[in-house]
C-alpha cells in the first residue's frame, strides 16, 4: 500500500501520547481487521522504550450514540478529515511497525476528556 512506511522509518519513529495515526489492525489480530485512524494512549516512558504502544481506535461519528466510552472528535482536528469518535472500548496493544503515517496530534483539551474515556473503559475507581 502506497501510504506503509519501511521498515527503518517505523523502528525509528517514537510515537508520543495524543498523536493518531493510521494503524494496520489487522496484523494485531484483534476484533478490528482494516487500516483506520487511532490515538496513541500509552504513557511516553513507554513509547520511548518500548518496541510496541497503545492505541484507542478512531471511528466515523455518523450514526454512533453517546457512550462513555467515546470521545467525539470534529472534523479538522488532529488532521481528522471527518468527525469521528476516540473508541476507548477499541484498545490495542500494537508494534511500531504496524503505524502508518502519522495524521496529528490530539490538543490537551481533547486528551483530557479521552483520558476520561479510559477511565470509564478500564472501570478504573480512583479513591
Amino acid at each position: 500500500m502506497a501510504h506503509r512506511l519501511s521498515q527503518a522509518d517505523r523502528r525509528e519513529r517514537t510515537p508520543k501520547r495524543g498523536e493518531i495515526y493510521l494503524v494496520d489492525f489487522a496484523a494485531a489480530g484483534g476484533s478490528l481487521k482494516k487500516i483506520r485512524p487511532a490515538v496513541i494512549v500509552q504513557n511516553d516512558m513507554g513509547n520511548e522504550f518500548a518496541p510496541h504502544t497503545i492505541v484507542a481506535a478512531l471511528r466515523d461519528a455518523k450514526g454512533k450514540s453517546p457512550l462513555p466510552v467515546f470521545v467525539r472528535v470534529p472534523r479538522g482536528v488532529a488532521g481528522l478529515t471527518k468527525d469521528s469518535i476516540v473508541d476507548c472500548a477499541q484498545l490495542a496493544t500494537i508494534t511500531r511497525e504496524q503505524l502508518g503515517p502519522r495524521w496529528g496530534s490530539l490538543p490537551a483539551e481533547w486528551m483530557t476528556a479521552v483520558d476520561r474515556a479510559l477511565v470509564a473503559s478500564l472501570g478504573i475507581a480512583f479513591q
